[in-house]
């Protein structure tokens, strides 16, 4: 105790002394700098720039520095993204800092971004270069505000969460997602009525020889419950992308029983049934 006494007590040596301060004034010349220069003058450029890389219209509203543990940030506020002939979605907070990576040392830049909306939550890092991508968790609040095109046969409603690593890799998406829908519906034009579920969790896989594969597909709803397991193979030129997807239901109601009836599917005493959709993403094929 009386050794560590010492040792504190004791004066800082002076090479130490000498070569601390001119960095510790350095250091804090750096931050004061970092945190009082004019961000705001540059909204104009940076929105610009933006706009070039995404080739969507964006608003940015403030620029403000922030100091974290993980190091010197900014926070981008009132933040407006619009694709073209949809409308704006807007971003109440954006926060970004570098990210410690060794993605830098291969000249792929990596950010730690969170960002707060209305419509969504993100929490993860960014990776940019030859193949930009993303790893971390995004939580959509109300599917049905998702931009969507107007040719879409889909439709959705509900919130949806989900985790994992997604990488665009010679301009097609590659890596696995794990997801959990809640409270909401879906639907396809070629189906008569809306599907209402509870839950429905999977994981997909993006790349490979498929397109798109579904594993361990799961939904429970009111009306019925299925699982799902599949593909979802890549388009050939303008024609749409095949579908080859198995799937097993249990149908708790019995309006809808006649309902999957009529549409060729054979249910047993007990309302299960097993078949595979086929066709394309624009007309599926019910077999």
């Amino acid at each position: 105790m009386a050794s560590l006494k010492k040792t504190l007590e004791a004066p800082i040596p002076r090479p130490l002394l000498w070569v601390g301060t001119p960095c510790l004034a350095i250091l804090l010349i750096v931050v004061f700098v970092f945190l009082g220069f004019p961000y705001s003058k540059f909204i104009p450029f940076a929105s610009q720039a933006l706009e070039r890389i995404s080739g969507n219209e964006i608003r940015i509203g403030e620029i403000q520095p922030r100091l974290t543990l993980g190091g010197p940030g900014f926070s981008i506020n009132e933040v407006s993204w619009a694709a073209e002939g949809q409308p704006p979605i807007e971003f109440d907070k954006l926060k970004i800092r570098p990210a410690w990576s060794t993605a830098w040392l291969r000249a792929e830049p990596a950010f730690v971004i969170d960002v707060t909306s209305p419509l969504l939550r993100v929490d993860g890092t960014v990776f940019l270069g030859e193949g930009p991508g993303f790893d971390g968790a995004i939580s959509i609040l109300d599917l049905e505000l998702l931009p969507k095109s107007p040719n879409s046969p889909f439709s959705l409603t509900g919130a949806i969460s989900a985790t994992g690593q997604v990488a665009l890799i010679n301009g097609e998406p590659s890596g696995a997602v794990e997801f959990e829908a809640t409270s909401g519906s879906a639907s396809h034009r070629a189906v008569p009525i809306p599907l209402e579920y509870e839950l429905i969790q999977g994981r997909i896989e993006m790349g490979g020889e498929s397109w798109l594969s579904l594993h361990d597909l799961r939904l429970d709803g009111p009306l019925f419950s299925a699982a799902a397991t599949g593909s979802i193979s890549r388009p050939e030129g303008d024609l749409p992308a095949p579908i080859d997807i198995g799937v097993k239901v249990d149908v708790k109601n019995g309006p809808f029983r006649l309902i999957l009836s009529g549409l060729g599917i054979n249910l047993d005493a007990g309302g299960r049934a097993s078949f595979n959709v086929g066709g394309t993403v624009q007309s599926p094929d019910l077999r």
